[in-house]
């Protein structure tokens, strides 16, 4: 074998080992995301007590039921869908969307999830406060919201793979050139495209990874106010209303720091928000 043959040969096994690898840590992800996440399964029969409950309009008893559910398989998107729907009934909108948020974050793409939320946003008073629009924050509720993650890292590591084998190949065909003192090849369209695509998908993860990072909750009771300091006597700063996202910062006491997106931040009792 040719010296520059055993360099492309190299590269591409190491490249390919590599890959390898993140594939293999990413199955593994997967496997336990879906193993946390698993729906309904089979001869369960609390969540078909509960929608024959949530059918008959019990909905105490469909909540119970759906509740007992989410201990055996907890993180189902249909059981917790459910059980949004069925708070919604009792009059508890604010939780329902805290519910049907936390289903989205992880299943941004599961219409039933989507409809629902939809359905129950629509009748909310109140859908913000007066804020700035701060560009993560629009990025967040206009795209990356809607990226599944894996979805993401299974493009992205099919970009990188594709990416850095023509990228050696690229290489490779130029050191034999080189050595055979003929003229190197020009840098190809197609792996200037993939290049970019590259920097993109890249790009994309790393954002989703740092909206992930995000800890967000939903408020719950119908009114209140948001505190100068963490103690139920300080002066109210803004108003809030049930079902509005909130950021949350930090944990003082029985109390949570909060920021409304691109608005104030104030003091909120704990035990008012549903975070997700």
């Amino acid at each position: 074998m040719q010296p520059d043959e055993q360099f492309s040969s190299f590269f591409r096994q190491t490249f390919i080992l590599a890959v390898a690898g993140l594939t293999g840590l990413f199955a593994s992800f997967c496997f336990a995301q879906g193993a946390a996440g698993k729906s309904i399964v089979v001869g369960t029969d609390s969540f078909a007590e509960g929608i024959k409950a949530y059918q008959k309009q019990q909905y105490p008893q469909a909540q119970e039921q759906f509740q007992e559910f989410l201990k055996t398989q907890p993180g189902s998107p249909q059981a917790t869908v459910n059980l949004a729907m069925t708070l919604f009934q009792l009059g508890q909108k604010g939780m329902a969307l805290g519910l049907l948020r936390q289903v989205l974050m992880d299943h941004p793409q599961f219409p039933v999830a989507n409809s629902a939320y939809k359905f129950i946003w629509d009748q909310m008073p109140v859908k913000e406060i007066p804020h700035q629009v701060y560009w993560f924050e629009n990025l967040h509720q206009t795209f990356l919201r809607h990226l599944d993650f894996l979805t993401l890292v299974t493009l992205t590591l099919f970009v990188i793979f594709a990416w850095g084998w023509f990228l050696i190949s690229y290489l490779a065909e130029n050191r034999r050139r080189s050595a055979q003192e003929q003229e190197p090849l020009g840098f190809p369209v197609w792996l200037g495209f993939l290049t970019v695509v590259f920097l993109f998908c890249v790009g994309t993860l790393t954002l989703k990874v740092m909206d992930q990072q995000v800890l967000r909750a939903t408020y719950l009771p119908e009114k209140g106010s948001a505190l100068s300091a963490a103690q139920e006597n300080s002066p109210a700063l803004f108003e809030l209303s049930q079902g509005l996202e909130l950021i949350v910062e930090r944990q003082e006491n029985n109390f949570y720091l909060v920021t409304y997106p691109g608005g104030p931040s104030g003091w909120i009792l704990k035990d008012t928000i549903f975070i997700y």
